[in-house]
């Protein structure tokens, strides 16, 4: 599982999605005045959990697995249930890449937004891709 998100299935997104909400709330937890932990990491965490929310509810419910980054990308315009979300996880994902690839300053608010964007979308596709997953019957 180390080399990436794409050997997990729907129900590996769907923990990792969940993980990664316990971490942003755990982070959140730790803010205090001259902390060294910097807001970025939880709009990072918040955009991760995004990721595999929406990754949990396409291979449940498309049986489409990751095999490259830009699959992604392209997922928003495959499935059109997916096209009113390209504009908050694309900002969580740009977000997230201005804090680690140009250590970009953001505030708590901001990441407090963020990862309310985030705990969204992540209710939303996973609840879809366990209502995928259930047995029809």
């Amino acid at each position: 599982m180390a080399s990436g998100s794409s050997e997990l299935d729907a129900r590996g997104h769907l923990d990792a999605a969940t993980t990664l909400l316990d971490e942003c709330a755990a982070l959140g937890a730790l803010r205090t005045p001259g902390a060294a932990l910097r807001p970025g990491w939880l709009i990072t965490a918040g955009f991760y959990a995004s990721l595999h929310a929406i990754s949990a509810y396409v291979v449940a419910r498309h049986g489409v697995q990751v095999v490259a980054h830009r699959d992604r990308t392209e997922w928003f315009r495959s499935f059109p249930e997916l096209a009113q979300e390209r504009f908050p996880f694309t900002s969580l994902k740009k977000q997230s890449e201005a804090f680690r690839y140009y250590a970009a300053a953001y505030t708590w608010d901001e990441a407090d937004r963020s990862v309310a964007v985030a705990r969204r979308i992540v209710a939303k596709w996973s609840d879809r891709a366990r209502q995928a997953l259930a047995p029809r019957g």
